[in-house]
């Protein structure tokens, strides 16, 4: 499994995920991360926090966490596939090449 920090790479392959960073919220200024994929009717959402960078680590650990990506193999379960934008594979490999 990554241990995805969020560097340029990380945060290029979050938003390829579908993950985008929303906020400051009105009340308290808080930031939280949204994740929307092809095909899916719905949005997720992530807890507040306080910083960007904060929602984006916490972006980092729901992707580390999905169960459609197999890290360990580094590719996108293909029941799902259609999913994920051409290449996604690719940026995991790279998201992750410091890891290696």
């Amino acid at each position: 499994m990554s241990t995805l920090q969020t560097d340029r790479n990380d945060i290029e392959l979050l938003l390829a995920a579908g993950f985008r960073i929303e906020g400051p919220s009105a009340e308290g200024g808080t930031f939280w991360w949204t994740l929307h994929r092809n095909g899916w009717s719905g949005v997720e959402c992530g807890e507040h926090c306080a910083t960007v960078d904060e929602a984006w680590a916490d972006a980092a650990r729901a992707l580390r966490e999905d169960e459609d990506l197999d890290w360990e193999h580094l590719c996108v379960r293909e029941e799902v596939r259609s999913q994920f934008p051409p290449g996604f594979e690719y940026l995991m490999v790279r998201a992750t090449a410091r890891d290696r």
